[in-house]
Formats: C-alpha cells, structure tokens, sequence
C-alpha cells in the first residue's frame, strides 16, 4: 500500500492520475479488490494471468539488464561489487530493518496466501 499512496513526494503514476485521493480510500480499494478475489472457489481462470505475470516479471528482469550494460553501465562491474562489499550486513534496530515496508510485506502475504489455492486448481 505505500508503493499507491497518494503523496506529493513519491510522483509516483498513481498519484499523477488520481492527484486527490488520499491514503485511505486507497486502503479501501485495494481491500474490496483483494476480498472478492479470496473468495473464489475454482483459481483455473488465473493460471492464463499467471502465465502473463511471468513473461512480464522476466521482461521487467530483461530490460534492466539490457540497460545496465548498454545504455548506462556507470563505473563497471567491478566498481558495482565494490560498493556491494561496503554495505553493512545487518541493520542498526528492527526499525530500520521493517520500518517503512509494511505494504510491501502485507501485500506479498496476500500474494502467498493466494499461491496455493491457484497451483492446486491448474
């Protein structure tokens, strides 16, 4: 849900389309969205949508890759792994760590919660 907020800060697409929807009529969309959704008996229909999701997550993978290496490769690998190396292992406190993810994780549980129910139905 943080990714839909409607904030001026983010610019993100949503908030261009729809500037003057707050955060919680958001929350209320996406909760009538994902509720009918869990109530589907028979999840076959999504296995086409699915199959779809797939071939977009490896084109997203694709074109990153592409665009590293050909159009803005910055500094090189090596200079990539050395900023890598200089990272800290472990965050300072569990907020650091989980303060700012909440919709992310909320969102890939519904995500999981979903999976099982949509593979014993394919």
């Amino acid at each position: 849900l943080a990714s839909l907020s409607a904030d001026e800060v983010s610019n993100n697409i949503v908030h261009s389309i729809a500037p003057d929807v707050d955060e919680r009529t958001w929350e209320i969309i996406t909760a009538g969205t994902v509720y009918p959704l869990s109530l589907i008996r028979n999840y076959g229909v999504f296995a086409f949508t699915s199959a779809l999701g797939v071939t977009a997550v490896l084109g997203g993978i694709a074109t990153t890759l592409v665009y590293g290496v050909f159009v803005d490769p910055g500094l090189g690998i090596f200079e990539a792994l050395s900023a890598v190396t200089e990272l800290k292992m472990w965050p300072d406190s569990i907020a650091d760590a989980f303060g700012g993810s909440f919709g992310t994780i909320a969102y890939l549980f519904c995500v999981n919660f979903l999976t099982f129910p949509i593979i014993n139905s394919m």
